[in-house]
């Protein structure tokens, strides 16, 4: 029997080949699509899962609360988490973890690179969250100070295929550690990173600076990430509790702090809610490619129903029972969304990597043969058997026998009703996800190309390492004067790169608390971005002059009769020299908050946390490439020994939209898919229909009509449910645009065309999608439509 159905499957996909096709690749296009979004999410919402201790972990926190609001702190002194381990009996694990910005790592051969990967911590790590390490001992690899684990790929870049166990690599040039290990590389839906895992008890050797932070015994914030290991918690709050009455009892005098612990499961997104909101839109996008391919499918199988109402008919008179036809018909419709499903699976494997590429996901291809995105695969698939097959089978079976072979309309049997909704479904879901990929990018660009209140074209940063000390300014000098530059100016911080410092100061009106971001510049800052003063400095700028924005003149209630004058800022007097025209320091999704910059003439003694950030403004008429090659030349002569790295302004404030780029491209990928499923849909459709009238055609030629008549007697329904689709789809696609613009503090204004254009370009598709195979139904020959069968 089930050969026997097998025969006829291939009988009806080789007899109605062009329908076939499209039915089959169209769903096929829907799974790949909707896979990969499936996987996307799944790897966004499974990081850190892979921990076999995850449900046991949690990470301390801190929120401080200054002048009425209140920031989360991440990192606490090293001796919090060992004072909670010995005055909480549940806490049985501490692990601290050390992430500076960065370090320079040398081999033994002279060779020098930036590392931004290097940790430092407690090899209880090893214990405590599941990293596999490939060689070396966990118990004994980060026992012992300046010993050190690197990762797979960091163990081919150092020493290529070469066992790397007891190599010696060096930290910023002095500093020797032994490798004892290499680890599996980071899966990339891990939360903590790394190339490098080094002893935190190498602290004591590296200097002065990270001496005082691990022997620091004071209990509050710090600089190290804590992780509590407590198996046996069933009440975070108790665990809070417990830590606050612990402060109290040492009378550690921190009434501005609070602290307490989260699970470290989901913490990930449970701290990125607009990574999460995103991550649902996908979730839901992924969801609608998938219906519309099946509704799809469901459409011109039931469609075909009546070239198939004769043999239900005859089946039934030979005695076959309506609950055997369901089977066959069942046995059809799941090994053909099988054969799509394989091919979709196909199509997902030969595009994956252009696919991640080219819209920047995050995960590797490998992630495919995640256990937890094969349980995902087989979801989705018993998910498509059972929407794909149950409905068309029923369909299929239930034609009255007496009125097939009478020969009469099998209309109504074939579920046209429910095939003109899903076919408002796809068109409406098209032309949401088109309005809603036009306004992403139409926002994307609007951010990109405003006047940020600087210049960001030409702008060079050169990020230099801290050693360059006392020889900063002879480097400024030096570079000022090469071919291209126009001018040189100095700051802490790369603009729209790195965060500014945050403090409290005081109005000096009300002697209110407010929170200001400050950078510490030199004087020749200004003049390089170009940016406009709204009160100018009336004499040259001095050391620890301060330097606001407008915003700060307001948000502190300075009067203007205060510039020159001084108060307390950055908890000394400072004097107030000008003020600046409110600019942009960070993503346009935010307002302007109030900002001050501190004049810094001693670069050697106040710039040397991070190093100095060079700010070259390049003379537009000069080569970009001959400039970077002098500058490096001239920055190398200075600190031979350290990597030249460097980025361009524009370029960092471009990456700031980088979420917002990929969400664009993500939704325009995502509406192609849409429209091509759609599309294919009503040609399959329309292909049907001309088939199944090709004698009415034929007929109505002889009597006169033109092909005009013909195209519009067959796509009118069609227009009609696009035109019905469009009146639900606006409101909705309405809705969620507002939504998501309501989280940009500059967004652009949506002007009534952005809904007429998706219109016109479903309309358009829907044209020639129909156009082609109708007038070439309505242009054969009536004598060739009109012959007997």
């Amino acid at each position: 029997m089930i050969w026997n159905y097998l025969k006829i499957i291939k009988r009806n996909l080789f007899k109605n080949s062009f329908i076939s096709f499209i039915n089959i690749f169209g769903l096929a296009i829907g799974i790949a699509a909707s896979l990969l979004v499936f996987m996307h999410v799944t790897h966004e919402f499974s990081y850190d899962g892979f921990h076999k201790n995850i449900d046991h972990i949690y990470v301390l926190k801190g929120d401080m609360n200054y002048g009425g609001s209140t920031m989360q702190a991440n990192a606490m002194s090293a001796a919090f988490g060992t004072a909670l381990k010995n005055d909480i009996p549940e806490v049985k694990e501490v692990v601290r973890y050390f992430y500076p910005e960065k370090y320079t790592v040398k081999t033994e051969k002279g060779e020098i690179y930036y590392e931004k990967n290097f940790r430092f911590t407690d090899p209880q790590i090893l214990e405590l969250f599941s990293f596999k390490l490939k060689y070396g001992d966990k118990k004994t690899a980060l026992s012992r100070p300046n010993s050190v684990i690197l990762t797979e790929a960091t163990a081919q870049k150092y020493f290529a295929d070469k066992n790397p166990i007891g190599e010696i690599l060096y930290l910023n040039k002095d500093f020797a550690f032994e490798v004892t290990g290499v680890i599996e590389n980071v899966p990339s839906n891990s939360s903590i990173n790394f190339d490098f895992l080094a002893s935190l008890s190498s602290f004591s050797n590296l200097g002065e600076d990270k001496r005082q932070l691990i022997d620091n015994e004071l209990i509050g914030l710090g600089s190290f990430q804590t992780f509590l290991y407590i198996p046996e918690l069933k009440n975070v709050e108790f665990i809070n509790e417990a830590i606050a009455g612990m402060i109290a009892h040492r009378d550690l005098k921190l009434d501005d702090l609070t602290f307490y612990i989260k699970p470290f499961k989901n913490l990930y997104l449970n701290e990125r809610p607009t990574a999460t909101k995103y991550l649902i839109a996908f979730l839901c996008t992924g969801l609608v490619i998938l219906l519309l391919a099946i509704m799809n499918y469901t459409n011109l199988v039931t469609a075909q129903a009546t070239t198939r109402s004769k043999e239900t008919g005859i089946r039934k008179v030979i005695g076959a029972r309506r609950s055997t036809l369901i089977f066959q018909f069942l046995f059809e419709s799941v090994v053909t969304n099988t054969i799509s499903f394989i091919i979709g699976l196909l199509l997902l494997h030969f595009t994956l990597t252009g696919l991640i590429s080219n819209l920047n996901l995050k995960f590797d291809s490998s992630f495919a043969f995640n256990p937890q995105f094969l349980i995902v695969i087989a979801a989705l698939f018993l998910l498509c058997l059972l929407l794909g097959s149950i409905y068309p089978a029923i369909v299929l079976s239930k034609f009255n026998t007496i009125n097939i072979l009478k020969g009469e309309n099998t209309k109504r049997a074939t579920g046209n009703t429910i095939r003109k909704y899903m076919t408002v479904f796809q068109f409406a879901a098209s032309t949401v996800l088109i309005c809603f990929s036009l306004i992403i990018q139409f926002q994307v660009d609007f951010l990109k190309e405003q006047n940020t209140g600087l210049s960001k074209d030409q702008i060079l940063v050169v990020d230099l390492h801290p050693e360059i000390g006392n020889k900063y300014q002879t480097l400024k000098n030096a570079v000022s004067k090469l071919n291209g530059i126009n001018s040189v100016g100095t700051a802490t911080e790369t603009l729209y790169k790195e965060d500014p410092w945050i403090i409290y100061s005081h109005s000096p009106i009300s002697n209110k608390e407010i929170q200001v971001n400050f950078i510490q510049v030199d004087e020749d800052f200004f003049s390089t971005l170009d940016m406009e003063w709204a009160i100018p400095p009336n004499q040259e700028l001095h050391q620890a002059d301060v330097v606001v924005n407008e915003n700060t003149m307001e948000s502190m209630q300075i009067p203007d009769s205060l510039i020159n004058s001084n108060f307390t800022f950055l908890s000394k007097k400072n004097r107030l020299s000008g003020v600046l025209k409110d600019f942009n320091y960070a993503s346009l999704q935010y307002n302007i908050k109030p900002l001050a910059l501190i004049i810094t003439k001693d670069i050697s003694a106040s710039l040397l946390k991070n190093g100095p950030k060079m700010y070259l403004k390049i003379d537009k008429q000069a080569k970009i490439s001959d400039v970077l090659a002098q500058v490096e030349t001239t920055c190398k002569e200075f600190v031979p020994d350290y990597p030249f790295e460097y980025n361009f302004l524009d370029e960092a404030f471009n990456n700031l939209y980088k979420d917002e780029v990929q969400t664009a491209r993500m939704f325009q990928f995502f509406t192609v898919i849409a429209i091509v499923i759609a599309a294919l849909g009503l040609l399959g459709l329309a292909s049907f229909a001309a088939n199944r009238r090709t004698k009415e055609i034929g007929i109505r030629k002889v009597v006169g009509a033109s092909v005009f008549n013909i195209f519009y007697l067959l796509s009118k329904e069609y227009f009609k449910l696009i035109l019905i689709s469009f009146v639900i789809a606006i409101p909705i696609a309405n809705y969620f645009i507002t939504e998501w613009l309501s989280g940009f503090a500059y967004r652009i204004e949506v002007k009534w065309w952005l809904y007429t254009l998706p219109t016109l370009l479903i309309l358009t598709i829907a044209l020639f999608a129909m156009g082609g195979r109708i007038i070439k139904a309505a242009t054969v020959n009536p004598v060739d439509s009109l012959r007997d069968e």
